[in-house]
């Protein structure tokens, strides 16, 4: 009764926005099976795909094996296992060469170029996918200039870099400030002094650190006022807090008060607690103190009341957090307190709270600090003496432990007065408020060292002289995607730290299989860092060369809803296992971005075994299903075979392309009457490999070879069981696209071993997998249709293009062999369209086709040949042009009916963001063909294909105005790229597609509810 009600309301609403006579005929749809004929029927002569199927058919049978999941598992663990030790190795040849270069003396070093000059001999590096200098460099950011690294550490760490381990950039720094590297690059050369890098700091103090800036913002941090604005106290000590962030890692905790009448802290979570310090809180604590400007006075005690109290409420959230680690204070100030005995009374009591575990570190800026008073005296019997402000910071710090000159007693002094909390017992130990800490001075003529002195807080922790590598929590290098940084610190003969060396390992390499597991239609791998909790690689997030930026990750709770408390337990315990279970299956509707993705569930197993010798654990997904996968049977090549490498640039340099003819298509080298090949990287048995070393001639000649050879003497070059299979079969349909289809620009065909064809030929990006495209995964998501793109930019050339794609099945045994597809420009298939619907050309009707995620695809009238020529190469964005955007009264009607528009959300790891998104599964039609003109409407599917066509009565004859209704103060559809509405509760709200912010504590990065269980596919 209520969706009837509001459907009274809407239609009530529409017709004073509709100026036409209501006689008009109603609309017709008989046209629209003659639609879906000549669709289909271009679809198939476009693409070719019965010819292929036909081919794989006669010539293609299977075995069937079964996938063992342990044994899987351990292949897995064994091969990123293998990787990590040798990084370990490459970490442990480094410091010690770097020792025993130390224990030689300052003198003698080798000659180094510095890393942030003569940059002129760059040279691209596979291994680096950037360009390099194959040498070592040096840089010098304190000391004596003088290098003291021999010879022998850079001719290791040159060597170090053959070793395919996955190892990249090398480097060290030293304590006194000097720096090298290998090889050469300028990327150390902007931001901080690497001994405030966390990479540095997390080796130098491995333990844990939580840690809260507290900053004096009052009127006198404005002075000096005669020197520049930049060097005012203000402005140094926002860059010294800087720089102390810049220290903190992931597994690190922070948070960041200023203070001056009263003490504001950034909003949200951060405004009342302490926050891991990952990329995003690290950015809002960034913006909070860039944001400060000076106020009032100096209440010492609202600073430290506000940091206690953070201290205690993120303890309250995550208890494990403040176990095994350093608690800190960092209290920066220029002058003295307003308050006097306030604030040692608060940090009494907090440090009470804290079961007296926070180190405070005071530091005292600017020249008023050296005449200026305490206003606290601290001897009973002269209560009229008050302490300088300087040892009131260094009671501060020191905190009863009379361990720092120029510190007093506070307590018990005062005690029984009813100040500074109760008096300490005889027997109390330790007899200090709380751990003794430090206190620097830094004046005014001095205010450059700021930053150095306080971003040197760390190194008041003693270190370990028996230390374990240190692991960073990945962050993303711009050429090498994911990275995990292992450092050691370096220790002389004497025990004494001078310097951490370190390694960048690319997450890539070492985990390839784990990211680019493929047995199997559903199973997948992924990656737990024990020490934390965090998943590091999954099928929902991006894999490690694809993320776009700095990552958040997220826990295995997070990530792995199907795992219960016990199993996720064992997991991080670094057991060894398996679990039974139901899983569902996220499978992607095309574009990751605006197609999202329907589920399934399935039964799977979970195995899980850590790699020994490291804190990470590798578990598999294995499915049901996939437990007996179908392995086809070798074809041999026929004699007359002649496939083409893609690497047409290496023959055509070296005189190779017999009787193929080149040209330049779209400024690329390109075949026009012969399709080229090109594998994936997982179709070598050596990805890694494959991957960091550049191609050349010889290695195109051995694969030609070998996949053209019927004589079966030619050496397999590296590929896969089944990838000369997939060519030989694939080479069936060139000459049909040849002599056929030859409307469209390009026609492929890619396999599920990745293995790509493209007519005409043209050279290939080293990394493309055709299995991680949009119209591969469009098709997969429905197999038994043609499906039809968006028109967008083609990756190939060309500009806007619509992509038609279809699955192709083995026909006995339902095996998926891959997709085959085909482009044709925007403008051509909206005139393949426009000569059978004559209907749409009058006056009388607007016809649009749609696809079934809602998005127009094209105008079908006769203004769209000259609405297209208005584009530069008809590259038009039909990204957003959605249904609900161009005409919401009708996507109101449709989503309160609950038809066509069936609104679903998934979520995306990576932006840690829910997506709406439209499904049109089970549609059959809709018209209305009554009421006003300009709201009569008639919506059918066009079989066997992912389209609809939408037929109205001529908006322009008829004057209808399709602009947002309000109703109620509400607009009937809401289009905004932040979603109006995020619930999953009210299902007949309409707005276009957008995405909502996760509920989710930041703090403690943990998701607390989502819109919904899917998974949205990963771009």
């Amino acid at each position: 009764m209520r969706t009837k009600l509001i459907l009274a309301v809407i239609l009530a609403a529409l017709p004073c926005l509709c100026l036409a006579d209501l006689s008009t005929a109603p609309i017709t749809t008989t046209w629209i099976p003659k639609v879906s004929r000549k669709m289909v029927k271009f679809a198939e002569s476009q693409t070719g795909a019965l010819q292929l199927v036909k081919a794989y058919d006669e010539k293609l049978n299977f075995t069937e094996i079964q996938i063992d999941g342990e044994t899987q598992l351990h292949l897995l663990t064994q091969a990123a296992g293998d990787r990590l030790k040798m990084c370990r190795d490459i970490l442990h040849r480094n410091k010690a060469e770097i020792e025993a270069s130390h224990a030689q003396g300052s003198t003698g070093g080798a000659p180094a170029s510095d890393c942030c000059d003569n940059l002129g001999q760059l040279e691209y590096d596979p291994r680096f996918l950037q360009q390099i200098v194959n040498d070592s460099c040096a840089t010098f950011t304190a000391g004596t200039g003088e290098n003291t690294i021999r010879p022998t550490v850079y001719d290791t760490m040159k060597s170090n870099i053959h070793d395919m381990s996955g190892a990249t950039w090398q480097y060290y720094g030293a304590k006194e400030g000097e720096y090298h590297q290998f090889p050469k690059n300028d990327r150390s050369c902007e931001g901080n002094d690497h001994r405030f890098r966390n990479w540095y700091v997390s080796a130098a103090s491995p333990k844990k650190k939580n840690v809260v800036i507290v900053m004096d913002v009052s009127g006198s941090m404005e002075e000096p006022r005669d020197a520049p604005e930049e060097q005012n106290r203000l402005n140094l000590a926002k860059q010294a807090a800087l720089t102390v962030l810049d220290t903190l890692t992931p597994r690190d905790w922070g948070g960041v008060v200023s203070f001056s009448a009263r003490a504001e802290a950034p909003e949200g979570c951060l405004g009342d607690s302490l926050g891991e310090a990952n990329p995003t809180n690290i950015g809002i604590m960034q913006d909070f103190i860039n944001q400060r400007v000076p106020e009032t006075i100096t209440v010492y005690a609202e600073g430290f009341r506000k940091a206690f109290d953070m201290f205690h409420e993120a303890k309250n959230k995550k208890p494990e957090q403040f176990e095994d680690c350093y608690n800190i204070i960092i209290f920066l100030t220029d002058g003295q307190p307003t308050d006097t005995y306030f604030s040692l009374d608060d940090i009494t009591k907090g440090q009470d709270l804290m079961e007296r575990s926070v180190h405070i570190f005071t530091y005292g800026l600017g020249a008023n600090l050296q005449w200026a008073s305490s206003g606290w005296g601290n001897d009973p019997n002269n209560p009229f003496v008050k302490l300088p402000a300087l040892d009131f910071l260094a009671t501060i710090a020191d905190q009863n432990n009379q361990q720092i000159p120029g510190a007093v007693e506070w307590t018990n002094r005062y005690c029984t007065q009813g100040n500074y909390g109760s008096c300490f017992s005889a027997n109390r130990d330790p007899q200090g408020v709380g751990p003794v800490g430090r206190t620097e001075y830094i004046d005014d003529s001095e205010g450059d060292k700021l930053k150095t002195i306080m971003g040197s807080y760390y190194d008041f922790f003693p270190f370990s002289s028996d230390p374990e590598p240190t692991y960073s929590v990945p962050t993303n290098d711009e050429h090498l995607g994911l990275v995990i940084n292992a450092a050691l610190p370096t220790i002389d003969t004497s025990d004494t730290f001078f310097g951490v060396t370190a390694v960048d390992i690319s997450m890539n390499v070492v985990f390839h299989e784990i990211a680019n597991f493929n047995i199997g239609k559903y199973s997948y791998a992924f990656l737990v860092d024990r020490e934390d909790g965090r998943v590091l690689i999954h099928r929902n997030l991006p894999k490690p060369t694809e993320w776009r930026s700095e990552p958040t990750f997220l826990g295995l709770e997070a990530m792995e809803g199907a795992l219960r408390s016990r199993e996720v337990t064992k997991i991080l315990n670094g057991d060894t296992g398996d679990y039974y279970t139901m899983v569902k299956v996220p499978i992607a509707r095309g574009n990751a971005q605006y197609d999202g993705a329907v589920t399934i569930e399935k039964a799977a197993t979970f195995y899980y075994e850590p790699i020994p010798d490291t804190k990470y654990s590798v578990v598999l997904c294995l499915f049901e299903d996939d437990e007996t996968i179908a392995i086809p049977t070798q074809v041999s090549p026929e004699n007359g075979t002649d496939a083409l490498y893609h690497r047409l640039d290496l023959l055509y340099m070296n005189n190779a392309t017999g009787d193929t003819e080149f040209c330049s298509l779209y400024g690329e080298y390109a075949t026009p009457d012969d399709s080229t090949i090109k594998f994936p990287p997982e179709a070598f048995a050596d990805p890694i490999n494959y991957l960091n070393t550049l191609e050349t001639f010889d290695d195109v000649v051995d694969i030609e070879l070998f996949i053209n050879d019927f004589t079966g003497t030619m050496a397999n070059p590296g590929l896969i069981e089944g990838i000369r299979t997939d060519v030989i079969l694939s080479a069936e349909i060139e000459q049909y696209w040849r002599v056929n289809g030859t409307e469209s620009v390009w026609r492929y065909f890619g396999t599920e071993n990745g293995v790509f064809r493209i007519f005409p030929g043209i050279i290939t990006d080293k990394r493309y997998d055709p299995t991680r495209q949009t119209w591969y995964a469009r098709a997969l998501s429905r197999p038994e249709d043609y499906t039809f793109s968006r028109p967008v930019p083609s990756p190939f050339g060309g500009g806007n293009m619509v992509t038609i794609s279809r699955v192709i099945f083995h026909t006995k045994t339902e095996e998926v062999l891959g997709v085959i597809a085909a482009d044709i420009t925007e403008t051509y298939y909206y005139s393949m369209l426009y000569t059978e619907i004559p209907e749409c050309l009058s006056d009388d009707y607007d016809c649009f086709l749609l696809d079934d995620s809602g998005y127009f695809m094209e105008s079908l009238d006769n203004t769209t040949i000259y609405y297209l020529s208005t584009f530069n190469n008809n590259t038009r964005n039909m990204e957003h042009d959605h249904l609900t955007n161009r005409f919401p009264w009708l996507a109101k009607y449709l989503t309160v009916r609950g038809e066509y528009l069936r609104s679903e959300w998934c979520n995306n790891y990576a932006t840690q963001n829910s997506q709406l998104f439209y499904d049109t599964t089970g549609f059959i039609g809709l018209e209305v063909t009554t009421g006003p003109p300009c709201y009569q409407f008639a919506l059918y599917p066009i079989n066997a294909t992912n389209t609809f066509i939408l037929t109205l009565h001529n908006r322009h004859t008829y004057h209808c105005d399709d602009r947002p209704i309000t109703v109620g103060g509400n607009q009937n559809c809401s289009c905004n790229d932040i979603c109006q509405t995020c619930s999953t509760d009210d299902l007949q709200v309409c707005q276009c597609p957008c995405i909502c912010d996760w509920n989710y504590e930041s703090c403690t990065n943990e998701i607390l509810r989502l819109l919904s269980d899917i998974p949205c596919p990963r771009e």
